[in-house]
């Protein structure tokens, strides 16, 4: 079974993107502000990455304090927090429709939403970099931080 998420180890990510974003090339600061923001989301509203990863341009309304993002069939997630990690990750992203997490194509934002896949070797290089066994954590991880 997965270790649940610690805010510890999400304040040690968000150290660690912000150190490096002076030497990110635009591709790769937009492939960490995307990944950060799915973080949060799933972290603050203990959504499944399926569903986040679901998620439109069109299911998000944002006000100065929280998101809004309503996913057909499923519910309406009101008051979620990460506004800023949303909003960093639509202005490097300059999307206006489609899926709101993509996959990164030659250098640039792609049409294809982000894949579980692509998502977990992502969370397996952050997890190594912050020193902890990635055996010991999944992307379910940000879920459970909340159920406990």
């Amino acid at each position: 079974m997965s270790k649940p998420m610690t805010t510890l180890l999400l304040r040690h990510f968000y150290e660690d993107f912000k150190n490096k974003e002076p030497d990110l090339t635009t591709d790769q600061l937009a492939l960490r502000r995307a990944t950060w923001a799915v973080y949060l989301f799933s972290f603050n509203s203990q959504m499944r990455i399926t569903d986040i990863l679901r998620i439109r341009v069109e299911d998000v309304r944002s006000s100065e304090e929280a998101l809004d993002i309503t996913l057909p069939h499923l519910k309406t997630y009101s008051s979620v927090p990460g506004i800023r990690a949303y909003s960093e990750w639509m202005q490097v992203a300059d999307i206006h429709e489609g899926p709101l997490f993509r996959t990164f194509e030659a250098g640039h934002v792609g049409e294809q939403t982000l894949t579980t896949q692509a998502l977990h070797y992502l969370l397996t290089d952050h997890l190594l970099e912050a020193g902890e066994c990635p055996f010991d954590y999944s992307l379910n991880s940000f879920r459970l931080a909340r159920s406990m």
